[in-house]
């Protein structure tokens, strides 16, 4: 075999090595397609879902009924899912067939229509959790708030109070290592945060005034609004979600100078359109969920509203 002369060699070389990398650059070119496809989630935001039209209070709004849950990564329920929730048993095995309420993806931030009849141990059997908890997933920190502990539907203790309180405490203060952090609720009680919010056109209710603990001056806007600053400055995205809406308002969105966001959503169209009294009182303009889409590699999560109708 004749020898290979040497400038022939490392042409061999340079060639094999630019080919070699060629095909290395088009196989991460594929790869990252491939991840970026897949590396994605879309949660819904569903709140004051109660069907109007049913006495017993045990069934949401059709229109709910009939959404696709598994076209969906997370569920995310402002609360007042039924009229009432907690009447028979028979409603919570109806709303986890429809919600699958103790999947670590489904969300419940109870409302007053939820607590109304008592028997929260039924919640809590269902969703094998407590009414107000942390948890954190995809780099998203869950901080799921009972708003309804301060009101006579609930009847809530200072100790449970106080309780719930420290837990939001204690998450603001160990936050690291999420992208982001999304309180989810069913009141608005953050409408003071800033000046020109004008979030009480569009929540069905105004709870600025309750203080998170059992004494005066701990109000969300005094209390926790601050520490969100912070954190939101720190780079973890905040966004602040209340499900008691769709009375008066059919979306809100409101973005604070620090790039907090803030959110109301609920839907209110399955009473009867005939009552004059109803119309004239509540909104009539087409009903809106809220979606997120939330991209795994560049960690963004970024809101839409879309008609009910349009699911």
């Amino acid at each position: 075999m004749p020898a290979i002369r040497p400038y022939k060699l490392v042409l061999f070389l340079i060639g094999l090595s630019l080919w070699i990398a060629g095909c290395t650059h088009t196989i991460e070119m594929v790869e990252e397609a491939d991840i970026t496809e897949q590396k994605s989630a879309r949660y819904i935001f569903l709140g004051h879902t109660y069907d109007w039209k049913n006495a017993n209070g045990n069934r949401v709004d059709p229109r709910i009924e009939a959404i696709d849950r598994l076209a969906y990564d997370g569920i995310w329920l402002g609360g007042d899912l039924c009229g009432s929730t907690t009447r028979f048993h028979a409603t919570l095995t109806y709303l986890d067939g429809l919600f699958d309420l103790s999947s670590n993806n489904t969300h419940w931030a109870v409302g007053n229509h939820d607590v109304k009849q008592g028997n929260l141990n039924w919640i809590s059997d269902f969703t094998k959790r407590p009414l107000y908890y942390t948890k954190s997933t995809d780099g998203v920190t869950y901080l799921v708030i009972n708003t309804t502990i301060y009101t006579a539907d609930y009847g809530g203790t200072c100790q449970e109070t106080e309780s719930q309180y420290q837990l939001i405490q204690q998450t603001l203060d160990t936050i690291q290592h999420s992208n982001h952090l999304v309180l989810l609720m069913h009141h608005m009680i953050w409408g003071d945060c800033e000046s020109d919010m004008n979030a009480e056109r569009a929540a069905n209710s105004n709870g600025n005034w309750i203080s998170l603990r059992c004494e005066p001056g701990f109000q969300f806007s005094k209390s926790v609004y601050p520490r969100l600053v912070e954190i939101q400055e720190r780079g973890v995205q905040v966004k602040v979600i209340s499900g008691d809406g769709g009375q008066y308002g059919k979306k809100y969105h409101y973005v604070a100078p620090s790039g907090i966001e803030f959110f109301i959503s609920g839907i209110n169209n399955s009473f009867d359109m005939s009552n004059e009294n109803l119309v004239k009182k509540f909104n009539t303009n087409p009903d809106s969920i809220l979606i997120f889409e939330h991209n795994l590699i560049d960690q963004s999560l970024r809101p839409k509203f879309i008609r009910v109708e349009e699911l």
